[in-house]
């Protein structure tokens, strides 16, 4: 028997309702058991997890409340974990991830992680926008030399960051001027 919001009625006795209110209660129990700890149980009010239906559209926020929910990411494909702020603020994707060992990823605060591999010889650079999501801004470049093919006086510096692209020098130690090619790890943030 399905849940019935008119029972009781003024005229009815217990005796008539009783079948549809324990039917009430019934649905009840089943609705509360979807995704929370059961009824007379330690943890009973908490949630087992929490499942995100996806939404074609992001839900409105008014001025005093927030939104958290599943939608479908253009950039990814997928449904992905979204925040979206105050008053129809801005959304906020917070699982959008995408690549291995080119890649990037959405950070709740809004910041753009964006990772990668390249080979230089002694100096290029590297367009951040070259794959994935978009910047509009870089804040700070940080290369590491991450290949054990190359001698281990070598490095790998960064250098200016001039809109989304950043310079990169590769050089050896204890040889004056001895650019060199290598293949190195980089990570970006920006927006």
């Amino acid at each position: 028997m399905a849940y019935d919001q008119n029972i009781p009625q003024p005229t009815d006795t217990p005796a008539a309702s009783q079948p549809q209110l324990l039917a009430n209660f019934q649905e009840i129990n089943t609705l509360l058991g979807v995704n929370h700890v059961a009824f007379n149980l330690a943890d009973q009010g908490k949630h087992k997890w929490v499942t995100f239906p996806e939404q074609v559209v992001a839900p409105a926020t008014l001025a005093t409340e927030v939104a958290l929910f599943g939608i479908q990411s253009a950039e990814t494909g997928i449904e992905e974990l979204t925040y979206r702020r105050a008053n129809n603020g801005v959304q906020i994707p917070i699982t959008e991830r995408d690549g291995t060992v080119n890649g990037w990823s959405m950070l709740p605060s809004g910041l753009l992680l964006k990772w990668g591999q390249s080979t230089v010889n002694g100096a290029g650079t590297i367009d951040a926008n070259g794959f994935g999501k978009a910047y509009t801004t870089l804040y700070h470049v940080m290369v590491s030399n991450a290949s054990d093919t190359v001698a281990s006086d070598t490095y790998v510096t960064g250098g200016t960051i001039a809109g989304t692209t950043f310079d990169v020098a590769c050089m050896q130690r204890t040889v004056a001027n001895s650019a060199v090619a290598v293949t190195f790890n980089w990570l970006v943030i920006g927006v």
